[in-house]
């Protein structure tokens, strides 16, 4: 029994509805999963870990910390400060995924990675490429419509950086800290006070926004992110086909991405002496099902972390020669190559883009059905992905990784 089209896979996955991170219709997704992969030249592993889905309401807390501190420091300067730094040093911990100290005191659940590799393709004197995407589906909310994005859009292009995910708020923190730390020293001014309110508000619209999605429901998550676990799928199983001569190739499914990838970071721990070693390779597939193709020169929930400059090179490439639509673009929302590559990992995602918005086309909404979506653009991410492998292991043969000649 072969491999299921890519239309068949994104249906079933959506058929588990609510799969949201740590939920029992995840947990029976990643059984699906394991079972379509299972043949008997290929080893499959459900690896089970724990992650915590709350993310929108640990990220309320930070900024309800940060609204705290700006609004004491009339009163206890000092205190605004502490608080302010806090919620900032938290935020950007949790969001870079070095350490959850609000997100541990929340609930956690259990989840499952799903681990793949040909059984006779041995990797040990080998690089290795993982080709990988999150199967969980992520909540909706109002800020995810079609008006907001189309208005965060236009204000990405007015600055010319990506504003989207929570940086908004993070940077407000960040704005904060100067001016609380003047009025720590005793300078008071109304300039202060003027400048003070505009990051103050942000963080009150953020902590409303946040709230009403720990609220919405699950959404069906057929683009974000059963497209992506489809495509990859389907890659690796051509590429089990037409394997790469100086490359092992594995798959990684991962659970919990909607928990700002707290399920790729348990796998890279899990494994740090084979599928996390530094100079791994990462190719990350998320929301490939509607749009122009696109792979990351960098992404990152607060600053863009650079994918790395032989897989962004080798993308280049091959998107020059085959006259393709690919094209490099910098994100703020994440498909957890910047986790990979924080872990020292070779990392680039490819996803898919409508120009005038910065998510993918339906993504968090009720509207993100199978139906919706393109076969011809999932194909065409199946694609990309192969060659990019392919054309990797070409590359590799005239410019050895370190690690093939260990």
């Amino acid at each position: 029994m072969g491999i299921p089209s890519p239309t068949e896979i994104v249906t079933r996955l959506c058929s588990f509805e609510g799969r949201g991170a740590g939920t029992d219709a995840e947990r029976r997704a990643a059984g699906y999963l394991a079972e379509t992969l299972r043949s008997p030249g290929r080893q499959v592993d459900v690896e089970p870990t724990y992650v915590h889905p709350q993310w929108p309401w640990v990220h309320a807390i930070h900024c309800l910390i940060g609204i705290a501190g700006s609004l004491l420091v009339r009163v206890e300067p000092a205190i605004g400060f502490g608080l302010v730094l806090a919620a900032a040093s938290l935020m950007y911990l949790d969001l870079g995924g070095r350490a959850y100290v609000v997100r541990s005191l929340l609930f956690r659940r259990a989840s499952q990675n799903v681990v793949a590799r040909d059984r006779d393709a041995s990797t040990a004197e080998r690089p290795l490429l993982i080709i990988c995407a999150n199967y969980d589906a992520p909540r909706s909310g109002a800020i995810y419509g079609r008006r907001p994005q189309r208005i965060l859009a236009a204000l990405e292009r007015s600055v010319s950086l990506p504003l989207g995910g929570l940086r908004l708020p993070f940077f407000s923190l960040a704005l904060l800290l100067p001016l609380l730390g003047a009025r720590m020293a005793g300078l008071e001014s109304s300039a202060l006070t003027a400048a003070q309110l505009p990051p103050t508000l942000i963080l009150i619209a953020s902590l409303a926004m946040l709230a009403e999605i720990g609220l919405s429901p699950i959404g069906p998550g057929a683009n974000e992110n059963a497209s992506g676990t489809a495509a990859a799928i389907t890659a690796f199983d051509r590429l089990s086909v037409d394997p790469p001569k100086r490359l092992g190739v594995a798959l990684a499914l991962i659970g919990g991405g909607e928990t700002s990838h707290e399920g790729l970071r348990s796998l890279l721990k899990a494994h740090r002496r084979d599928l996390s070693s530094p100079g791994t390779y990462y190719v990350h597939l998320d929301s490939v099902g509607k749009g122009s193709l696109r792979y990351t020169r960098g992404e990152g929930p607060l600053v863009s972390i650079p994918s790395d400059p032989r897989l962004l090179a080798t993308a280049d490439a091959l998107a020059f020669a085959d006259d393709q639509q690919a094209r490099p673009m910098l994100s703020a929302f994440t498909s957890g190559s910047h986790i990979s590559s924080a872990r020292g990992c070779r990392s680039v995602a490819i996803s898919a883009r409508d120009e005038s918005e910065p998510l993918p086309i339906g993504a968090r909404s009720p509207e993100d059905q199978p139906p919706a979506l393109s076969p011809a653009t999932i194909g065409s991410a199946v694609a990309f992905t192969v060659d990019l492998v392919h054309l990797l292991d070409r590359d590799l043969a005239r410019v050895p990784h370190p690690a093939a000649s260990d």
